[in-house]
């Protein structure tokens, strides 16, 4: 659980919008990742390859997240098949977050924000003057709510 962490990498949740665009959940039933925990960890595995990819460090709390994601059983994530979806979802993100707004995932996760988490939500806190017309556009900051592929409430707040 993380109560309100500064974060480096305040934008890692956009992405939650785009997956959903992109029918990661209904892939995910398709390609044998039925129950909960396999869902989760293919999570933490996308989650994980980007923020490594992204150099995050290790206390950033983003990393928190990956954690409760595979229930802090770390090596789910070497899974092969978790890695290749894992990697091949990422791939997928890029061209759609390209497409969708014309930035890289550099760009839209690197912001400054504080995260909270518990076990039943995701709460991703952002200064309003750091709004992202790119991101607004892209309807990536709208609260997906309860996201089934991630087992948590994800929401996006702006204050001053």
């Amino acid at each position: 659980m993380v109560d309100r962490a500064d974060t480096a990498a305040g934008g890692l949740l956009f992405l939650v919008p785009l997956l959903d665009r992109l029918a990661f959940g209904a892939w995910c039933h398709s390609a044998g990742f039925t129950d909960a925990a396999s869902r989760s960890a293919l999570s933490a595995g996308l989650f994980a390859r980007l923020l490594v990819r992204l150099k995050m460090p290790s206390e950033d709390p983003t990393w928190a997240l990956v954690h409760a994601l595979c229930d802090g059983d770390t090596g789910r994530l070497d899974a092969p098949h978790v890695g290749t979806a894992a990697s091949h979802w990422l791939r997928v993100c890029r061209t759609g977050l390209g497409r969708a707004s014309r930035m890289g995932l550099a760009s839209l996760v690197r912001r400054q924000a504080r995260l909270a988490i518990t076990p039943t939500h995701v709460d991703t806190f952002l200064s309003l003057d750091s709004a992202d017309v790119r991101i607004r556009r892209a309807g990536l900051d709208i609260d997906p709510g309860w996201v089934p592929w991630l087992g948590r409430v994800v929401s996006f707040h702006y204050d001053r």
